[in-house]
C-alpha cells in the first residue's frame, strides 16, 4: 500500500490517510523511508502575495500554528524579519540590484508534526488558552525508537528534527551544559581547596565554595525530578 502510494499518490492529500496510522507504522517496525522521502508530508505551494525571489540564498525553517487554509495571510507572521526584495529598510525606495544574484523562491510546508502532540493557541474573552492536540502521541519518541535508521536521512524528519533543535533544544541544552560545567568547575576548586592544599587560612571560604556547589547541582536536580514526574 505504501509503495502503491509513494508511485501513483504522490501528493500531500494522501497525508490524511497516515494522521492516525503512522504511528503505528513506526510502533510495527515497517519501513517507512521511501515515505517520508516522498511528497505525501510535503506539500509545495505559491501565493502571488509571497516574494517569488530574493538575494538570499540560505534555507529558512519556521514554525506556523495555524490553519493550512489560512497559510497565504501570515508570511509577515512566518517571516517577519524577512523583508521582500523591494523593500529599502531605509527610505522605502526600491533597491538597485544586480539581476544575476535574484534567486528563485521555494516554499514548501512539512506535514509531518501534525501526526504528533501540538499545541493550538485559542482566544477565550481576550485571554489566550492552549489547546493540546494528539497529546497521547509521543512523535519524536517513536522515532527515536525505531530501528530503520534510513528514515534519518529523509528531508521530512531531517527538517523536523532541525527545526526542534533550532526553536527548542539548542538553547535548553546549551544552558544545561554551562550549568554543567559550572558544577565541575567549582568541584575541583572545592576538592582542591578542601582537601589537597587545605590550610586554616583557606578554611574560612569553605562554606562559599559548598554554596557554589549547591547552586551548580540545583538545576540537574530540578530537571530529573521534572523528567521523573512526567
Amino acid at each position: 500500500m505504501i509503495e502503491y502510494i509513494v508511485n501513483y499518490q504522490n501528493n500531500f492529500i494522501s497525508s490524511f490517510l497516515f494522521n492516525k496510522n503512522f504511528p503505528i507504522l513506526l510502533e510495527k517496525g515497517i519501513n517507512v523511508a521511501n515515505l517520508l522521502n516522498s511528497q505525501v508530508f510535503s506539500l509545495s505551494f505559491d501565493y502571488d502575495d509571497w516574494p517569488s525571489s530574493h538575494t538570499d540564498q540560505e534555507t529558512y525553517l519556521r514554525g506556523y500554528n495555524h490553519s493550512i487554509f489560512q497559510l497565504r495571510y501570515h508570511y509577515k507572521t512566518i517571516f517577519p524579519d524577512i523583508n521582500a526584495l523591494e523593500e529599502d529598510l531605509s527610505d522605502g525606495d526600491p533597491q538597485q540590484l544586480d539581476s544575476s544574484k535574484i534567486y528563485k523562491i521555494t516554499y514548501s510546508i512539512n506535514i509531518l508534526p501534525q501526526i504528533g502532540e501540538y499545541v493550538i493557541l485559542n482566544q477565550n474573552h481576550g485571554r489566550e488558552e492552549k489547546e493540546f492536540v494528539n497529546s497521547d502521541c509521543n512523535l519524536m519518541g517513536l522515532i527515536c525508537d525505531t530501528e530503520e535508521l534510513e528514515i534519518f536521512d529523509t528531508r521530512s524528519i531531517g527538517h523536523l528534527v532541525e527545526f526542534k533543535w533550532n526553536a527548542y533544544a539548542f538553547k535548553h541544552h546549551i544552558f544545561g551544559c554551562c550549568m554543567h560545567g559550572f558544577y565541575i568547575t567549582m568541584f575541583i576548586i572545592y576538592i582542591n581547596v578542601v582537601y589537597i592544599n587545605y590550610s586554616e587560612e583557606v578554611n574560612k571560604d569553605q562554606l562559599l565554595w559548598t554554596i557554589l556547589i549547591l547552586l551548580g547541582i540545583i538545576y540537574p536536580a530540578i530537571y530529573d525530578w521534572t523528567q521523573m514526574a512526567r
